[in-house]
């Protein structure tokens, strides 16, 4: 559930271009059976075309928790975590720009250091 609560956070500007998909996003955002309600948005998705949803967006297989497929960063690189650690969305600093703010709760993304 964290990597499909990571996807709708990174996504959520498009999302929310989806009709009654941003009452959805408001109310994964509550917490409170997030599961149920990640299901009635994936449901809202594929009934707007989206073939893949939420749930068929986020990649399947182990690997190590926040790190990303294509390359793993060097041990203690700065990476960028969700806010609230209820999600698995990360981001490595690109250049100089800021890091990006969470979809759900609109703050940014935190610091920390793998």
């Amino acid at each position: 559930m964290r990597d499909t609560l990571a996807y709708v956070c990174a996504h959520a500007d498009e999302i929310r271009t989806v009709p009654g998909a941003a009452a959805l996003l408001d109310e994964v955002r509550t917490g409170a059976d997030v599961a149920h309600k990640l299901d009635r948005l994936h449901t809202a998705l594929q009934r707007a075309g989206d073939a893949l949803g939420v749930h068929g967006a986020t990649e399947r297989g182990l690997h190590p928790a926040g790190v990303p497929r294509r390359s793993i960063p060097a041990a203690d690189e700065v990476v960028y975590l969700c806010p609230a650690d209820v999600c698995s969305r990360y981001w490595l600093p690109q250049g100089d720009s800021g890091p990006p703010r969470c979809g759900l709760h609109g703050s940014a993304l935190r610091r920390d250091r793998l």
